[in-house]
């Protein structure tokens, strides 16, 4: 009978947790679709308590909204405090953000070490635009010290993705020689990846160095760039 009541109680505890997640998860969904929709002012009021009780996705929200003055008044404080609150606890999005805001001063003080700060956590995590950035950084000596071969690292990163800035930019790299071997035939199928996704200064430089290189190297780096898949 013990094990009867045990059963049963465990049972009922977890009915009740179910009901609980139900009906949190009703209005947690219907502000969710209302913000997709840009029905701010009923997503704002259902995304709040979530955003209040942890939640990173909502904060980051909840965030945004303040930030643009959609379902709320505009309030740029407001909105920095919950980015923050979501880019600490990892929210990609929320990071990215962030690093713009500090880096362009949009309704805070302009301050490059921070944004570089949020950039660095985004780019390594993964998230595509933020590599590019550093990338930049890098190759541009802006907030850090000029960096070929880190530039290269966080383009190569963005390209084996198939960003088509970065790829343009490391078939530079690899036209010049700048922070790696020089190589026509990898700047070749930079410039060849990246213009086949509409890039046109690839293009140019793709049919500039071609002129410098035999015909044999021109099909190895074709046959690279028909090979290559994103990473």
């Amino acid at each position: 009978m013990a094990y009867i009541r045990i059963a049963i109680g465990a049972a009922f505890a977890a009915l009740l947790l179910f009901a609980a997640w139900t009906a949190a998860a009703g209005p947690l969904e219907e502000g969710l679709t209302a913000a997709d929709r840009g029905e701010f002012e009923t997503a704002f009021p259902l995304l709040l308590p979530f955003a209040k009780e942890g939640n990173a996705a909502d904060q980051y929200k909840v965030g945004l909204m303040y930030k643009i003055g959609e379902g709320v008044d505009q309030d740029h404080a407001t909105a920095l405090a919950w980015y923050v609150k979501a880019a600490e606890q990892g929210h990609v999005l929320a990071q990215y953000t962030l690093a713009n805001l500090y880096f362009y001063g949009q309704g805070v003080r302009k301050n490059t070490p921070r944004a570089l700060k949020w950039y660095r956590l985004a780019a390594e995590q993964k998230f595509i635009p933020a590599e590019y950035e550093l990338g930049s950084f890098y190759k541009n000596g802006e907030g850090v010290p000029r960096n070929s071969a880190k530039a290269l690292k966080w383009y190569r990163m963005a390209a084996e993705q198939n960003h088509a800035l970065s790829q343009y930019n490391l078939g530079r790299f690899y036209k010049t020689g700048t922070g790696v071997e020089k190589d026509y035939v990898r700047a070749h199928m930079w410039f060849n990846l990246a213009a086949a996704q509409g890039n046109r200064l690839s293009k140019k430089n793709r049919d500039r160095i071609a002129k410098k290189m035999t015909p044999a190297e021109v099909a190895e780096a074709k046959k690279l760039a028909r090979a290559w898949r994103p990473k």
